[in-house]
């Protein structure tokens, strides 16, 4: 996720697609921090990320747990 200098938004939500609804995942903040989520909530729901910080990169892994 690349926030630019002059981006007004702090917060956007991804819609993951091509997983698995039944299952659940494993989000890794390579800053810090793990959270679970299921497979249906991220295909439906979408990832919600905030960053209030500009500029900013951030970096998550996935994976099925």
């Amino acid at each position: 996720v690349f926030k630019r200098e002059d981006s007004p938004y702090e917060k956007a939500v991804f819609t993951l697609r091509g997983i698995d609804e039944n299952s659940d995942y494993l989000i890794t903040d390579l800053d810090g921090g793990e959270l679970t989520v299921s497979g249906r909530e991220l295909s439906q729901k979408g990832f919600a990320v905030t960053v209030s910080e500009k500029p900013k990169a951030k970096i998550f892994k996935y994976r099925k747990i």
